[in-house]
């Protein structure tokens, strides 16, 4: 069997590499947002239909550039620092359905018009909570490296985000998601492997699922065109 190519590993890895953390605000595309008793840190750019990215565990919305610079041409596209990441401000616990309500808020604060959401990981599991808790807030979803369900947590349950993610389900729901959703892992993924994804796209009503070929979890930036061109064609076929 073909692995996926080591060198776009590392390239994806680099993507996700932090930089010097600097106050909100600072880049001309950052504000800060208090929404759903929260400080997000966000960042928007673009005009056009309105579009959200989520970023996965342990990152921040640095994470989605690679969403953000190619959509932010045709689209308003909003990427943020999920609580417990990056510089957003947040104290105590919450869940999963608090991350969700949290991008209900985004979209709210902004007055958003049928956004499409993409999320990765972490990021999807909030956008389909999201999606279960809203039916009527998106047009279209896309979750990548994605999982329905989780009973046990492999991260050490430390803080309020690894509590938050301990154990959750998505998949009881799932049939409430009318809206079409396009479900991609790559091919080489082992923190949520094809299979689990393949779940998720089976639960949903409206779904399809693909496979990103030579890729990891990270498919997104180890094969950004094929990931892109897939997106693009799932837009196309909603009418965006």
């Amino acid at each position: 069997m073909k692995k996926f190519n080591k060198y776009a590993f590392i390239l994806a890895a680099a993507l996700f590499t932090f930089g010097v953390i600097t106050a909100c605000g600072q880049s001309e595309e950052e504000e800060m947002l208090e929404v759903n008793n929260v400080r997000l840190c966000v960042k928007e750019a673009g005009a056009g239909p309105d579009m959200i990215l989520i970023h996965g565990r342990t990152l921040s919305k640095e994470a989605m550039d690679p969403l953000f610079d190619y959509y932010k041409g045709s689209y308003h596209v909003v990427s943020y620092d999920v609580r417990g990441h990056g510089k957003t401000e947040s104290d105590g616990e919450f869940t999963l359905d608090d991350l969700a309500d949290d991008l209900a808020g985004l979209i709210d604060a902004y007055e958003m018009e049928d956004p499409i959401v993409i999320g990765f990981s972490m990021g999807s599991y909030i956008a389909l909570r999201a999606a279960e808790r809203y039916p009527d807030l998106f047009p279209g979803v896309v979750l990548m490296g994605t999982r329905g369900e989780r009973s046990s947590s492999p991260f050490p349950s430390t803080d309020a985000l690894g509590r938050a993610l301990e154990s959750y389900d998505n998949m009881t729901d799932a049939p409430a998601v009318t809206v079409p959703v396009l479900v991609m892992t790559g091919e080489y993924d082992e923190i949520n492997p094809p299979e689990v994804g393949r779940a998720v796209a089976e639960a949903l009503p409206n779904a399809e699922f693909k496979i990103v070929p030579d890729a990891p979890h990270e498919a997104y930036a180890a094969n950004t065109a094929f990931v892109l061109e897939q997106i693009d064609a799932f837009l196309t076929g909603i009418g965006r």
